[in-house]
């Protein structure tokens, strides 16, 4: 809190003492950061479309991060894991092939459940976050809006939006190939064209591939693990303008991503609780490596695989009082996995799920006003049918006996079947009126009514060998009717000086655990709630947005206080992965960032984000009753039911919640007599985070930092880039949970140091 209090005066101070402010910039339609002054040193306008219009990100009282894809290349952000980089405040993990954002210390942990940080492509909602576990290749412009944007966004948009919009098609003809070679045996290649067909329509297409010939590190096989086998995506757009107030846009895309991974190794200063032990084949479960973070024991070759894609339809068409905007969307995909999930040899479990599909439509309706008087307006209906299943989960579980008679683990093998049927609608609407000259208000409301069905069955005792289905669970519904609110006062202080104060309503969907069925099923015999209940949020932000010394320094800020109600909080059973709810939480913090061009051709970019998120309640929260090297007794659910004062989580920070994070980032540019050069280096700052409600297993404050250095010929037609990744070679811990019968399992999956080139070429 002081150090909050500290930096809110030092802002303040700043925003006080200074008398030389920016002019207005106008928005427009484009999506990126183009220049608007005559002065050469300095900032352009940044737009973006966080409130569905496009508007200059000065003019928008929401803490918004926006950056080109030409400088996610610059400063070494390539795929989602690396976001954080651009944005302190977020922080990212992955889970058997799934992202999963969290921002200022909100997001779920689930490779099922949807997260509270709603990814938008193309102005496509993407439920099922693996899909969101993509390298960049064609992307135009990255926005990340803090904060819950359930008004405009939807029900899953408690912590806040990631928008990615990606490049279109042009009427003139063009386009970039891009190659490049990197430790690791790793090539990747990229390209875009774009150009037009006739006067009214125009097309794009872009791919891109990665192979990875050697992984991080070796399993108990000898064999390559983190090893991304291949990635590789394409996308289609084709673009009609009948009249010159309508176009509709086509486009189609398709990825395929297949790695070996899941290296368990326990968790540094542990091992596992069955390392010793023997096994019923006679051979000693031996401890994994350790010099290697990358590196397992599992003498099993495990693998993850995601492939899918999907159709959109965008229609636009001026009205005579608005603009009409129609998205229709339809996607689908299909996950698998299979590992070893104890890290030790010989293998002691395995968990197989080989097909896990899903299925989206979605439309939404958009009316955004036109006119330039003192009121703009958006309002719209959106609706989404989402199908989730996991067809088939194995889990096998090998006896190690005990000496003393029975067994250490009994040996088991358990088949579940879980399906989720959603069904959502949303109406919504949201107005700014200027009451006066330079004061205006934000109005807006969403009402979302949803319905879930739920279907599975659960078979405890299948064969390994030949496993069948159990018998139906009882088919279970649930229906959620929740409005979410926004109002919000933007006053302006001179020009391009404006503060802001808003009050913001976060809604997340509840629902069923289809991965872990068999605790449904129990939930019914027993007569309790077979669901998890949905979260609420509510969100006080105050904050200014200024462009000062001539256009040359834009600094925002944002102070902001959340009630955060229902928690969903994972809990890894041997059943599976299930939701919890905690009681509640409280969280304040300071987020601001800062872009000053010092001189010409040199440009710093800076951000901080300070966070303080606890629960406030959590009496059944999953506990580690005994933390040590050679004890790995874990509380149960049931343990905790019994004994909440022992499981309350009180007081305890929330999981990858950070209580400091921040960056910066340094471009320079100069010409030469042979073309241009481009030098970056980038630092990020990551403070510690717990993974556990219990705060015990924690990942160490870390920088990454990153560095490149790039030429232009001076036609800019090739180009040639030196760069670097993680260059403090930091080993970054991305997945640890507590594991019921062996100990701290841990996964580091973040890149090691990785360095290359990249030759590309422009048309």
């Amino acid at each position: 809190m002081k150090a909050f209090l500290k930096v809110s005066v030092a802002v303040s101070g700043l925003l006080t003492a200074t008398t030389a402010y920016a002019q207005d910039v106008p928005a427009t339609t484009t999506a990126t950061d183009s220049a608007t002054n005559t002065d050469d040193v300095g900032l352009g306008a940044i737009v973006v479309t966080a409130q569905k219009r496009a508007e200059n990100l000065q003019d928008v009282p929401i803490a918004v991060i926006a950056e080109t894809g030409e400088q996610l290349v610059n400063i070494g952000v390539t795929n989602t894991m690396q976001l954080n980089t651009l944005a302190p405040g977020l922080n990212i993990r992955s889970t058997v092939g799934a992202f999963q954002p969290y921002i200022r210390g909100i997001g779920t942990s689930s490779s099922i459940v949807e997260n509270p940080v709603a990814l938008y492509v193309d102005g496509v909602y993407y439920p099922q976050q693996r899909e969101g576990l993509v390298e960049f290749n064609d992307v135009d412009q990255i926005s990340i809006l803090k904060g819950p944007q359930g008004t405009l966004f939807g029900r899953n948009a408690t912590a806040g939006v990631i928008q990615i919009n990606t490049k279109g098609p042009r009427f003139d003809f063009g386009g970039s190939a891009n190659v490049s070679y990197a430790n690791y045996d790793t090539l990747h290649e990229d390209a875009f064209v774009t150009g037009p067909i006739s006067d009214k329509v125009a097309f794009s297409l872009a791919g891109s591939n990665t192979n990875q010939g050697r992984g991080w590190g070796k399993n108990g096989l000898g064999q390559d693990t983190n090893k991304l086998d291949h990635q590789w995506s394409v996308r289609a757009k084709l673009l009609i303008e009948p009249t010159s107030t309508s176009s509709i846009l086509f486009s189609a895309d398709y990825m395929s991503r297949f790695a070996h991974s899941f290296s368990y190794q326990p968790f540094p200063g542990t091992e596992f609780f069955y390392t010793g032990k023997v096994a019923t084949n006679g051979q000693i479960i031996t401890r994994p490596p350790t010099s290697n973070p990358y590196d397992t024991a599992a003498p099993y070759d495990s693998t993850m695989g995601t492939k899918g894609g999907g159709l959109s339809m965008t229609f636009t068409t001026e009205l005579p009082f608005a603009k009409l905007v129609s998205i229709t969307a339809y996607r689908e995909s299909k996950g698998s996995y299979d590992f070893d999930g104890a890290g030790v040899a010989p293998v002691l479990q395995l968990t197989i799920a080989p097909d896990q599909p899903s299925k989206m439509i979605s439309e939404e309706i958009q009316l955004l006003s036109t006119s330039d008087g003192p009121l703009t307006w958006a309002a719209g209906l959106y609706y989404m049918y989402y199908d989730d299943a996991v067809d088939g989960t194995l889990r096998y579980r090998l006896g190690v006996p005990n000496p003393a008679g029975g067994f250490y683990i009994t040996p088991t093998s358990n088949y579940s079947v879980g399906r989720q049927v959603v069904n959502s609608v949303a109406p919504f609407a949201q107005a700014d009126f200027e009451i006066t000259p330079g004061t205006t208000l934000t109005l807006g409301a969403r009402y979302n009514y949803e319905t879930r069905r739920f279907t599975g069955s659960f078979n405890p005792a299948a064969d390994f060998d030949n496993p069948v289905a159990g018998p139906n669970i009882v088919p279970q519904e649930l229906t959620a009717k929740k409005p979410t609110f926004r109002v919000a006062l933007n006053q302006e202080i001179s020009p391009g000086v404006s503060v802001y104060a808003s009050f913001n309503t976060g809604f997340k969907s509840g629902g069923f655990n289809i991965i872990a069925p068999s605790g449904v099923a129990s939930a019914i015999a027993n007569n309790q709630p077979t669901f998890f209940q949905p979260e609420n949020l509510k969100a006080y932000e105050l904050g200014f947005k200024s462009e000062l010394f001539n256009h040359r320094v834009r600094l925002n800020a944002a102070g902001f206080y959340y009630d955060y109600k229902n928690i969903q909080v994972i809990q890894l059973t041997p059943a599976g992965q299930i939701i919890l709810n905690g009681a509640g939480a409280r969280i304040y913090g300071l987020d601001a960032d800062m872009e000053a061009s010092v001189a010409e051709g040199l440009r710093i970019k800076a951000g901080i984000a300070l966070l303080d998120a606890k629960f406030t309640d959590f009496p059944n929260a999953p506990t580690n009753l005994n933390f040590s090297q050679n004890n790995a007794q874990l509380a149960s659910l049931a343990y905790c039911n019994a004994n909440p004062a022992v499981c309350n989580a009180k007081g305890n920070r929330l999981p990858l919640s950070q209580k400091i994070s921040g960056n910066l980032s340094v471009d320079y540019d100069t010409p030469v007599s042979f073309g241009d050069l481009h030098f970056n280096i980038t630092a990020n700052y990551n403070g510690d985070y717990f993974f556990e409600p219990d705060n015990k297993l924690r990942q160490p404050a870390y920088t990454l930092l990153n560095s490149s250095i790039k030429w232009t010929s001076s036609n800019e037609t090739y180009s040639l880039q030196l760069w670097g990744r993680n260059l403090l070679d930091k080993k970054v811990v991305t997945y640890t949970t507590s594991q019921t019968n062996y100990g701290y399992t841990t996964v580091s999956s973040q890149a090691p140091m990785t360095y290359g080139v990249t030759a590309g070429v422009k048309f």
